[in-house]
């Protein structure tokens, strides 16, 4: 997938998607055309129900490990 991403552009400064990955992935590409905020709510939404599902106690904020997840528009 990587490899695909960076041939078809989707990821357009290499060093720049490496530096923000951090030390977890959280859903950087976005491969569809589903619209990002909607891919980014449904992201949420599923980290949320397996959170509550297996009594993590997790707050909104720390679903997202990286805080990249919001910042990057690839």
């Amino acid at each position: 997938m990587y490899d695909y991403a960076l041939k078809n552009g989707i990821i357009k400064d290499e060093e720049e998607y490496l530096l923000s990955m951090g030390d977890r992935q959280d859903f950087l590409i976005n491969f569809t055309k589903i619209k990002q905020g909607d891919i980014e709510g449904q992201v949420k939404e599923n980290l949320k129900r397996i959170s509550d599902k297996l009594k993590l106690k997790l707050g909104e904020e720390n679903l997202i490990k990286t805080g990249h997840f919001k910042s990057n528009k690839n």
